[in-house]
């Protein structure tokens, strides 16, 4: 019967090696909250978990780094939910880059300052670096603000620059194109303390950036007031405000600006507000001053990102306490995400739910970690966070719930039949090693082929994380005295809604478990 077995054994080896590059299994090291989550980018495997709601299943994928951080300055989430533009301040040499002896001897090894603007899209997941600077003592950067053009793949923000020694400072309107990568300098801003304010739409492709200069006047107006529009394809002319004109709001339309009155000195000099309602058709770049706003305008278009409570879901920050390497206890805050509609949602979670489960109220994000926001789109999402000098991105994918119940069975009745083939194979080189025989039936089965298995997981059920091997052969332990190994079956290995049978030749057929009356 040796030759069979030196036929089989080839076949079996590189069977189990095209599984190990198929199937990821989560590991589930002891220790009093996981530091990872049961799922691997968004591939669901033997130990997926997902939060279940109003008929769709969020699976949580596992954290990525978007970028490392000294301090994070903006996060602006583009209106479709999709990408997140990121500026933050780095520290140079990057983590990672050995400085050289030459270096060193000058101290450089010391970090410095890099302002940075980094792009980082959920469906794609790779962040890309669009613009760095170095921010020294005659070279201050700092970025104001960032506002997506709805609509578009395109930011406008504002830079600051200034010296720290003349304490002078200029604000610069820029874009940044996130589809070629480039960063642009539109417009001079003016200095710090007097520069333009930039409205960009809340549904419209237009941003307004009003200009106002103060007046010599003793009395009357207090500043002269001007706009210029800007859209995708540039700016437009500038157009003449009424001096002294209040802040401007936008219209629900998002395409028209108003102020309600204007601001002026009077022959005291003491400063008054005149009532005038002024309306700026951007569009048109008409400017109109009518007795009161017309009603009934609605927006056409919002570009309002999704927020986690439309799909049902939120994120909680809870104390905790995991294992230091030593294993002493240590607090911790951990992230958690759950579902809105949950009855308790008001007692936070204190520990994740068993690692059987399919379906939970709470989902270990990370531990160690700060909530910084999140990207929801239709289909995809992601929860921001920072986290050891890190900006951190967990995604989530809904489903249909049942499509992801259905997928993970499937993978789990997979990873039951990988489980019984590498069980097999422990079995079979047992008795090329102990004279042809087969163990002898008893409990202790998987203690005589746990050397040759080398993962006591493949004993399992994927689907609970409980045992499911059963050694179940009684007849004579001699291999040659098999009449046919095909159909002799010596264990099993038990899985979602059947079980996988181990036969005496190596091969592995599943059986369903019979329907229950």
């Amino acid at each position: 019967m040796r030759r069979p077995f030196t036929q089989i054994l080839p076949l079996l080896t590189i069977s189990l090696t095209l599984a190990g590059t198929l199937l990821v299994y989560a590991a589930a090291p002891t220790r009093t909250v996981p530091a990872e989550t049961l799922s691997e980018n968004g591939q669901i495997t033997p130990r997926t978990r997902a939060l279940l709601s109003a008929g769709s299943a969020c699976v949580l994928g596992q954290p990525e780094t978007v970028t490392d951080i000294l301090r994070l300055e903006k996060l602006a989430i583009s209106p479709d939910g999709s990408a997140v533009l990121v500026a933050a301040y780095k520290g140079r040499p990057y983590r990672g880059i050995t400085v050289s002896q030459k270096e060193a001897d000058l101290d450089l090894q010391k970090r410095s300052l890099e302002m940075n603007l980094v792009y980082w899209d959920v469906r794609t997941r790779v962040a890309r670096t669009l613009f760095r600077e170095a921010v020294r003592e005659e070279n201050i950067s700092v970025i104001r603000s960032l506002d997506w053009l709805p609509g578009t793949r395109t930011v406008l923000g504002v830079l600051t620059r200034g010296n720290a020694t003349t304490q002078a400072q200029t604000n610069s309107l820029i874009r940044v194109d996130t589809t070629s990568g480039t960063v642009t300098r539109l417009a001079d801003l003016g200095e710090a303390g007097h520069a333009s304010t930039v409205e960009v739409s809340p549904s419209q492709p237009f941003a307004g950036i009003v200009t106002q200069e103060e007046t010599d006047a003793n009395v009357g107006p207090l500043t002269r007031c001007f706009l210029r529009v800007y859209t995708p394809q540039g700016f437009r002319s500038p157009l003449r405000l009424p001096d002294g004109i209040t802040s401007l709001n936008w219209r629900e339309d998002g395409k028209s600006l108003y102020a309600t009155g204007v601001l002026e000195r009077d022959v005291a000099g003491k400063i008054v507000k005149r009532k005038l309602l002024t309306v700026v058709d951007l569009e048109t770049g008409g400017i109109t001053h009518p007795e009161k706003l017309p009603v009934g305008i609605k927006r056409e278009n919002d570009a309002r990102p999704l927020s986690l409570a439309d799909w049902s879901l939120a994120v909680e920050s809870a104390k905790t306490t995991v294992q230091d390497p030593l294993g002493q206890p240590k607090p911790t805050t951990a992230l958690w995400l759950r579902t809105e509609a949950n009855p308790q949602a008001s007692a936070r979670p204190s520990a994740p739910a068993d690692r059987g489960a399919v379906s939970t109220q709470a989902l270990l994000i990370a531990t160690n970690a700060r909530f910084e926001g999140y990207l929801a789109g239709t289909n995809t999402a992601a929860v921001l966070f920072t986290r050891d000098g890190s900006l951190c991105a967990a995604p989530i994918f809904r489903l249909p719930s049942e499509a992801f119940e259905q997928a993970l069975r499937g993978v789990q009745r997979t990873a039951t039949m990988e489980n019984a083939k590498r069980a097999g194979l422990g079995i079979l080189q047992y008795v090329q090693d102990y004279d042809e025989r087969l163990p002898p039936s008893g409990e202790d089965v998987p203690e005589r082929i746990d050397l040759y298995v080398k993962d006591r997981g493949v004993f399992e059920n994927p689907a609970t994380g409980e045992n499911g091997f059963v050694y179940s052969y009684q007849g004579p332990t001699g291999i040659d005295q098999i009449g046919t190994p095909s159909t002799t079956q010596i264990g099993s290995v038990s899985g979602p809604g059947g079980r996988a049978l181990i036969w005496a030749d190596g091969h592995v057929t599943w059986v369903d478990d019979a329907p229950r009356l």
